[in-house]
């Protein structure tokens, strides 16, 4: 699987092998936030997206491919 950051300069080349990843630094949430991804992949299944809020809320957010469909899932909980 190869993934290209919003700025299309960063690159990564995931194997496909079980447990591979990519790691990045905390991103900080703001008001309006916006994320663009190319992908691609041969996968019929697979993850390409998680973030949550380390379990304060319950909040999340997860990319994934599931029977070679795009599914976004999300909770996101807003406090009054």
């Amino acid at each position: 699987m190869i993934i290209l950051l919003a700025d299309g300069s960063n690159a990564i080349l995931l194997s496909g092998a079980p447990g591979s990843y990519a790691r990045y630094p905390k991103w900080m949430h703001t008001f309006e936030n916006q994320l663009s991804l190319d992908f691609r992949t041969k996968q019929s299944n697979a993850l390409l997206l998680y973030t949550d809020d380390g379990g304060i809320q319950g909040n999340f957010f997860s990319l994934t491919i599931t029977n070679k469909k795009l599914q976004l899932d999300f909770r996101i909980t807003i406090i009054k």
